[in-house]
């Protein structure tokens, strides 16, 4: 008798971040210079993208943390 077993689903690409197009609001993957619709340039687009992850990556202090000196 044979091992079957069932089929397995195939994995989820890993989420990548979408950059909005600032002329027709269509969402394009990261990379792209051109918006797939309208062709306008994504270039300014993508380096906000980047200035908002580093924000966001830096950890900012709460409350708590700047009430007792922890950063």
């Amino acid at each position: 008798m044979a091992d079957t077993q069932p089929p397995q689903e195939p994995k989820a690409p890993a989420t990548q971040a979408l950059l909005t197009c600032p002329k027709c609001g269509r969402a394009n993957s990261q990379g792209t210079r051109y918006c797939i619709i309208c062709g306008a340039s994504l270039s300014g687009v993508a380096l906000a993208a980047k200035a908002a992850e580093q924000a966001s990556s830096q950890k900012k202090g709460g409350f708590f943390s700047k009430l007792f000196g922890r950063r």
